[in-house]
């Protein structure tokens, strides 16, 4: 009920992030805070995607309030520009990552891991859109409810229906299973979109 106004904890001002400092995660490792979140550069001209390039990067604190940043932790991997919003969490030993991405106009959510939240291994696709489901996968969160694995992200590029999908991009999910080391595999019609609601005027009569 009650907030402070508090320092910014992060803001461009590195090589990794001089455009931008985008949506990640934050995750306790010990005693330390951690912020993992997307650096958002340009190599040249802004005005141009095939200059753009987006990678994870990595800030820590001890007391919540002051950030030590730690720089870039994971490159942007050949042929992408539109790779970001990462969400961390762990399981057992290891540390789990994925992000949200763009291959041609097909949206994706990447996997990596990790040992100690510095040096990530890339575990290849966790999931990918079908027809129709976007070009790209922004946002993405992966966590478990009831035994099952819920992947949910916001696409880009779904295409209006009537009143549906009219919101300038959408938020979903999908209900499925996955175990490490293995891809996700989402239930038949798990899908679902949920989306603003469009309120019509009333004509009286």
């Amino acid at each position: 009920m009650h907030w402070e106004h508090l320092p910014v904890a992060l803001a461009p001002e590195g090589p990794e992030d001089k455009d931008g400092c985008f949506s990640g995660s934050a995750v306790v490792d010990g005693d330390t805070l951690a912020l993992i979140y997307t650096g958002h550069k340009f190599h040249g001209d802004p005005g141009s995607d095939d200059n753009l390039y987006q990678v994870q990067c990595l800030a820590t604190s001890r007391d919540g309030i002051h950030f030590e940043r730690q720089g870039q932790i994971i490159d942007t991997p050949a042929g992408l520009h539109h790779f970001r919003d990462p969400k961390v969490w762990r399981e057992g030993d290891t540390w789990y990552l994925i992000v949200g991405s763009r291959v041609g106009d097909t949206g994706q959510v990447r996997l990596y891991s990790s040992a100690d939240l510095r040096q990530w291994q890339e575990e290849g696709v966790l999931a990918e859109a079908q027809e129709g489901m976007g070009y790209m996968w922004e946002c993405p969160d992966f966590f478990t409810l009831n035994g099952k694995r819920i992947l949910m992200f916001s696409p880009q590029g779904l295409a209006a229906e009537g009143y549906r999908n009219r919101n300038l991009f959408q938020s979903g999910y999908l209900i499925g299973d996955w175990q490490p080391g293995s891809r996700f595999r989402p239930m038949a019609n798990s899908l679902r979109w949920t989306t603003g609601t469009i309120f019509m005027p009333h004509k009286a009569s």
